[in-house]
């Protein structure tokens, strides 16, 4: 049988290059993946299957009627949350005190939709894209006690829109609970070193082989 892949990633999956060939890689390397992403206003379909094999299921953020699986996530808390109540209460107040009530409540929505599709999925390994996943993949995995990945796509300190101390704070505090931690080059995973005090293992993001191109040694060119 299958082992299952289940990966977060916080976009509508659309275009994200990186995460679809990690999709596919895993899917040639004989696992099964389940991708739990984003759903935007526009017509995408909530439940998709991909013509490489893999399959998407997108989350948004309506305030649904209380369903069985509020009461799911609910009780999971109870059961095996106890010992995590600090640290999420850290983690929202540090990462939305200073947004705007509606986008808490949307934000709020979305990463519960994202644990409650993780929980209920049969998996051997979580899989969290960037920091904006890292705490659903945290939750999951640690309730289930499987492993989990942390793909840093780029230096989180460092991207536009995260240069609030905010997600330093939140990114050291975490990056200690994965597994595994990869990032895109070893440039980036000399910083993490230097930081954080680990090296991550580096994967890097080349595109699909496609026969009859012509190979550039951009170095030469400069």
């Amino acid at each position: 049988m299958k082992k299952k892949v289940t990966m977060f990633v916080w976009n509508e999956f659309t275009n994200d290059a990186r995460v679809l060939r990690e999709c596919t890689a895993l899917q040639e390397a004989g696992y099964s993946v389940y991708l739990i992403a984003l759903k935007s206003k526009h017509k995408q379909p909530a439940i998709e299957k991909r013509e490489e094999g893999f399959h998407i299921h997108r989350v948004d953020d309506r305030i649904l009627p209380f369903r069985t699986e509020w009461l799911y996530l609910i009780a999971l808390c109870i059961a095996y949350m106890a010992p995590l109540v600090g640290l999420v209460c850290a983690f929202l107040l540090l990462l939305f005190s200073k947004t705007k009530v509606r986008f808490l409540i949307r934000k709020l929505i979305l990463i519960s939709k994202m644990i409650i599709l993780g929980m209920k999925a049969k998996t051997d390994i979580y899989h969290a894209n960037d920091l904006n996943t890292l705490f659903q993949g945290i939750i999951c995995a640690k309730c289930k006690h499987k492993k989990l990945v942390f793909d840093s796509h780029e230096v989180n300190t460092s991207r536009s829109g995260y240069d609030s101390r905010i997600y330093q704070i939140a990114e050291k505090a975490f990056i200690r609970f994965p597994d595994c931690v990869i990032h895109e080059n070893y440039t980036r995973a000399k910083y993490i070193r230097r930081i954080y005090g680990f090296t991550p293992e580096v994967i890097y993001n080349y595109p699909f082989f496609q026969e009859g191109i012509e190979k550039i040694d951009l170095h030469k060119k400069t």
